[in-house]
């Protein structure tokens, strides 16, 4: 009988320990304090909390130093822990710290509270319990290999398709440029070939984990695809938009769950890219539905001045960061609309076109919901070429405006390594400018697909995009039938239209006559009996001259 007991108390007890801990979930909540009063930091002396580099953006683009810079008051971190808190994050731009608490009787979080400098006011719940196993949505398609002749292979398309390949020609790839990229993990990384010369040539600058005790390179694989399409190089296979450029690594992305302390974590990575000195952001992240649906974000939440994650990237920009965000991959589903930080102010929110330069059905559409265009612009998101992550050496294609944004972010990059006095906004603003719908934006494609050797031009001063001149877009390009040219002029003019292939040889000629302040769109349809390649269209009037490739496919 004692021996019956004894067993019977053991499984008592195993009953009680284990439903203990699945009762005695972490609960996450975010802690605002009420002031900075007794940091042992001073704008004074920057260096203690922001690299030279970062020092360097803000003088480059005269950004004077605030209260935003200084870090939280270790004391309060300090404090927080002494309660029983184990502390996340904390953020200098909120003046606030993220929590963890294992306890179910309430008594953690009124410590917290009673604290003089908490503003308990403001404290918010951002995770109740455990959640599921999640997935970063992505498509992913069969292995595809492509053992062409040139250095670009199978992705050339997608570079071609934002006139990437220009600023390639002109010798621009990165170089001198620093891209933070938060996201979920980069798994194996730093053993793939299509990334070894980041290694070799010590461009990886820094990793951090943010959400789990973790290397970075065993995370998850999303954010390895978008680093190889920005950097990977396999001859004759994949050749990235910024291959030159440096990287900070960043995971912000539990991949178990899925709550808002993770935008809290992207907060901190964010703030983090900053400080190291970072010019571009990529973010190939989203929020707006939870494991919890009683913390999911709503539409009326998207103004950019609402949500955390959202008001961070608009604060980085006004840090002179450049940050290019994902729409979403929402188009098709009830939520329809861009996700958190995508609404933000005063960021690229990247869109997904196919090849064709056609809006992706799954591309999440605008606007934001004050009414801003969203998204911004966009870039190849359907069968984009990146490294295999589960096949070393070789090449996958995947959808999703989780690709459409790297493309962008690393274009960008070599934008502005060949500006680098412009700042951030004169570079987005050039982008947006160049893009194909800028004369009628619009809540699926925004501004556009850029062309980026039209923004080299408008920021190099060159006579294309003035009140006094033309504006045009030619759509799609590539194509597979045939393209159209749009043309808009301030002032009536003579412009001349010149289509040859790559022999030299004239296929097509003709002026055209535009009156003030009107559009003509000219359909080049004699192409569609011509075979594919690519051919060149020049566009002449009195005040310069535009080249731009059509590709036949």
């Amino acid at each position: 009988m004692r021996n019956a007991f004894v067993k019977c108390g053991f499984s008592l007890f195993i009953v009680l320990f284990i439903a203990l801990h699945i009762i005695a979930k972490p609960h996450d909540f975010f802690i605002k304090f009420k002031d900075r009063s007794g940091t042992t930091f001073s704008l004074t002396n920057p260096l203690q909390f922001l690299s030279a580099r970062a020092l360097e953006r803000r003088q480059n683009q005269h950004i004077l130093l605030d209260s935003m810079d200084l870090p939280v008051n270790p004391w309060y971190i300090d404090s927080l822990r002494k309660t029983g808190a184990k502390v996340l994050f904390s953020s200098k731009w909120y003046n606030a710290a993220t929590v963890e608490i294992l306890d179910t009787t309430g008594t953690v979080l009124q410590r917290i509270k009673s604290l003089s400098f908490v503003d308990s006011g403001k404290t918010q719940i951002l995770r109740k319990r455990g959640g599921k196993v999640k997935s970063i949505s992505i498509d992913q398609s069969i292995h595809s290999e492509d053992f062409s002749a040139s250095e670009y292979g199978a992705s050339l398309t997608q570079l071609v398709l934002c006139h990437g390949d220009a600023l390639h020609g002109l010798g621009y790839k990165g170089k001198g440029k620093r891209i933070g990229i938060i996201d979920a993990g980069f798994y194996h990384a730093d053993s793939m070939d299509a990334l070894a010369h980041l290694f070799q040539n010590n461009k990886i600058i820094g990793t951090k984990n943010f959400v789990l005790n973790r290397d970075v390179y065993l995370g998850a694989t999303h954010g390895e695809m978008v680093l190889s399409s920005i950097a990977g190089i396999l001859p004759g296979k994949l050749y990235g938009t910024a291959v030159d450029a440096d990287f900070v690594l960043l995971e912000s992305e539990n991949d178990t769950s899925e709550y808002p302390v993770e935008e809290d974590a992207w907060v901190a990575a964010a703030e983090y890219a900053d400080s190291a000195g970072v010019d571009v952001i990529n973010s190939s992240l989203g929020y707006t539905q939870f494991d919890d649906p009683t913390l999911n974000h709503t539409y009326s939440d998207l103004d950019g001045k609402t949500l955390r994650s959202s008001i961070a990237a608009g604060i980085a920009s006004k840090k002179g960061i450049i940050v290019v965000n994902s729409a979403g991959n929402e188009g098709a589903q009830p939520w329809h609309y861009i996700s958190a930080p995508a609404d933000a102010i005063g960021i690229l929110t990247a869109g997904a076109v196919d090849s064709n330069g056609l809006i992706a059905r799954f591309s999440s559409r605008g606007p934001s919901y004050d009414g801003r265009i969203k998204p911004d612009v966009c870039a190849q998101g359907v069968a984009v070429v990146v490294a295999d992550p589960g096949k070393n050496g070789s090449i996958t294609r995947v959808s999703g405006t989780s690709l459409s944004a790297p493309i962008l972010t690393g274009l960008t990059a070599c934008l502005w390594e060949a500006f680098p006095d412009k700042s951030n906004t004169e570079i987005m603003d050039a982008i947006r400018m160049s893009a194909n719908h800028v004369m009628h934006p619009d809540v699926d494609y925004g501004y556009g697909i850029p062309d980026f050797l039209l923004a080299y031009r408008i920021l190099n001063n060159e006579a294309v995009f003035t009140e006094k001149e033309y504006l045009y877009e030619l759509y799609p390009n590539p194509f597979t039938l045939y393209p159209t040219l749009s043309m808009y002029s301030s002032t009536a003019q003579i412009l001349k239209a010149i289509i040859s292939d790559m022999s030299g040889r004239v296929i097509y000629e003709n002026n055209f006559e535009l009156n003030a302040n009107t559009f003509l769109n000219v359909p080049f349809k004699f192409l569609i009996n011509y075979p594919s390649g690519i051919y060149v269209l020049t566009l002449r009037s009195a005040e310069g001259v535009i080249s731009k490739k059509l590709i036949k496919q």
